[in-house]
């Protein structure tokens, strides 16, 4: 046998080798299974099917596990089911886990005559009458004021401001985190600029007595507003002199506040935060 026989027999074993393994390759990582699972709890999102959600996102058995992208299909997910959140997680050899995570909501804002509901990431989640409002207990979602944005247009859109997410997402997390406690205890947070003393102030209203604490300056914007509620709920709101004008007060955490400053006990200093009553004697 010549050597050309011999070189292009191997050549077409090889080629037939690689053929066969290839189809032995794709079958063994061909999507079998497609499951719809929750991550968080399911107040809002329980609705959604799950078969409606494997067929919105296209994502059809067959393919190879090993080489799916799901950017498409994830983006048909999040403007169809807009208060879900979506994580695509492979389970070797074939099988495909869609999680569900329910996206909160963190403030509202009346467009149009109708409230916008948004989440963190500044999603629209919803639009919802005024006279629907208490539904979901939407109503319980902080009101944002003194901002002008360019508010979504068809739900499940997002707007693009990353000063003010990054501004929002610390006050929001100061009272969630830093307090742990529900951001439903503040009715309105509202941010203005004070132009006499070029000062960013932030303005949060208690929802239970209408008490408020403003925050100056962006810097520990965090720290701020958790120790300003802080403030409020261990001290202020448990004053006897307080009782019956809490939505007198004003708590004004001050500009140069300082987390790491403490006083002599190793507790946060109060130099840099003031209380205003404007009845009490």
């Amino acid at each position: 046998m010549s050597k050309t026989k011999k070189r292009l027999i191997i050549s077409f074993t090889i080629i037939g080798a690689f053929i066969v393994l290839m189809i032995v390759f794709g079958a063994f990582f061909s999507l079998k299974n497609i499951y719809v699972d929750y991550a968080t709890s399911t107040f809002r999102i329980e609705e959604y099917s799950k078969e409606d959600i494997v067929k919105t996102s296209g994502i059809k058995k067959g393919k190879n596990v090993l080489f799916m992208s799901f950017s498409k299909a994830s983006a048909k997910l999040e403007k169809t089911f807009p208060y879900a959140k979506f994580e695509f997680v492979r389970t070797f050899p074939n099988k495909l886990t869609i999680y569900m995570s329910e996206r909160t909501p963190v403030f509202r804002v009346l467009v149009n005559g109708k409230w916008q509901i948004y989440d963190r990431d500044l999603k629209l989640l919803e639009e919802v009458e005024p006279s629907n409002l208490e539904e979901n207990n939407n109503d319980k979602v902080p009101v944002l004021s003194g901002k002008t944005l360019n508010y979504a247009t068809s739900v499940g859109d997002t707007i693009s401001d990353v000063l003010f997410q990054t501004q929002y997402c610390a006050i929001a997390d100061g009272i969630v985190y830093g307090m742990k406690a529900p951001l439903s205890i503040v009715s309105d947070i509202a941010f203005n600029y004070n132009a006499d003393t070029n000062i960013e102030e932030f303005t949060l209203t208690m929802r239970d007595s209408g008490a408020k604490i403003l925050v100056q300056d962006e810097n520990y914007l965090y720290e701020k507003v958790a120790y300003g509620v802080d403030i409020y709920l261990e001290k202020v709101s448990q004053n006897s002199e307080h009782v019956g004008h809490l939505d007198k007060i004003l708590i004004r955490v001050l500009r140069n506040f300082d987390p790491h400053e403490t006083d002599d006990g190793g507790e946060l200093s109060s130099k840099r935060v003031s209380v205003y009553c404007s009845v009490c004697d």
